[in-house]
Order: C-alpha cells, then structure tokens, then sequence
C-alpha cells in the first residue's frame, strides 16, 4: 500500500474515526520507540506517563479518599527499586 492510498483511506474516514488512526499511529511510533529502546522499562514508563491522561476526559472530577466506597483489600502500595 502506497502512502497516498493509505491517505485516500483515511480522507474518507468520519472525523471520530480518523481521531482513533491518530491514536492508533500515536501508540505505534511509541511501540516502535520501546522496541528500539536500549532501556525498554524506562521507555514504557514513558508512554504510559505521555497516554494515562487520555483516559479522563477534560471535566473529569478529582476523586477524593473520601469517594471510595469499598477499597479493594488487596491493593498494595507499589514501593518502586
């Protein structure tokens, strides 16, 4: 597949669509990026600190201790090296 074949494609795609091949692009490049990384831990700390934000949206609350009504017995607190 040529790049402009590719390009036609996605033209014609509807604009949450084409959002969702940029996301997609997005995490390939930073795939690549850890694949090619002489640190691969390092590199998917990176991504994750560059993409977890996606995951709210912009009026997202701020959850509180005082929000959680059932905390889950076997969370442990990650200690890190």
């Amino acid at each position: 597949m040529t790049d402009i074949q590719l390009y036609t494609q996605i033209a014609g795609l509807p604009d949450y669509l084409k959002q969702e091949v940029s996301d997609f692009v997005s995490f390939l490049q930073q795939k690549h990026k850890i694949m090619n990384s002489e640190n691969e831990q390092s590199a998917w700390q990176d991504f994750s600190a560059n993409n977890f934000l996606k995951g709210y949206g912009e009026d997202e609350p701020d959850y509180t201790e005082g929000d959680v009504k059932e905390p889950n017995p076997e969370y442990k607190i990650w200690k890190g090296k």
